[in-house]
C-alpha cells in the first residue's frame, strides 16, 4: 500500500501494461496462440489544497479461479481545495484477449476488448474505486467500482 498526503500540489500517474501469451510474443500468432492484455493507468494531480491518496496494486500473474483476479487496484483520493484549489482524478483499466485456433480447433479467430475507467474533478470531496482483472486461468474478466463522497 502507498500512502500520499500533501498540502499544496500533489501529482501522481502509475501505469501498468501486462502481456501472457501460449507462444513466443514475437509478432506473429501462431496456430493455437492465445494472448491476453491488461493495461492500467491512473493520474491524479491536486493544486492548492490538501490531498490524501492511499493506493494498492497487487499482481498475481498465477492462474485463478472464477472468484479471483489476478489484478486488484484499490484507490482512495480525498481533496479538501483551498480557494482555487481543484484536483483531478483519472483512472482506466483495459483486458484485451486474442486467439488464432489450432489446425484442428473448430473455434475461430477472436479478439475482445474491455475497459473501464473514470475521471473526476474534485474542489472538496473523496473518490474511492476498485479495478480488478483476470486473464490467467477461467474466463477472463473486468471489474469496476466507483464511489464518490463528500467531506
Amino acid at each position: 500500500m502507498a500512502a500520499i498526503h500533501t498540502t499544496g500540489s500533489m501529482s501522481d500517474s502509475p501505469s501498468l501494461i501486462w502481456t501472457i501469451s501460449s507462444g513466443s510474443m514475437d509478432g506473429v500468432r501462431e496456430p493455437g496462440e492465445q494472448q491476453a492484455t491488461t493495461t492500467y493507468s491512473d493520474t491524479t494531480r491536486a493544486v492548492s489544497g490538501t490531498s490524501g491518496s492511499l493506493k494498492s496494486f497487487p499482481l498475481d500473474t498465477g492462474a485463478m479461479s472464477q472468484n479471483q483476479d489476478n489484478t486488484d487496484s484499490r484507490k482512495r483520493v480525498t481533496f479538501q481545495g483551498d480557494e482555487g484549489g481543484n484536483a483531478i482524478a483519472e483512472e482506466t483499466i483495459g483486458i484485451e484477449t486474442t486467439g488464432q485456433p489450432g489446425a484442428n480447433d473448430t473455434w475461430p479467430a477472436c479478439s475482445n476488448t474491455v475497459s473501464a475507467g473514470s475521471s473526476v474533478h474534485l474542489i472538496q470531496g473523496s473518490v474511492a474505486t476498485q479495478a480488478q482483472t483476470r486473464n490467467v486461468g477461467t474466463s477472463p474478466a473486468l471489474n469496476y467500482r466507483f464511489s464518490l463522497f463528500g467531506l
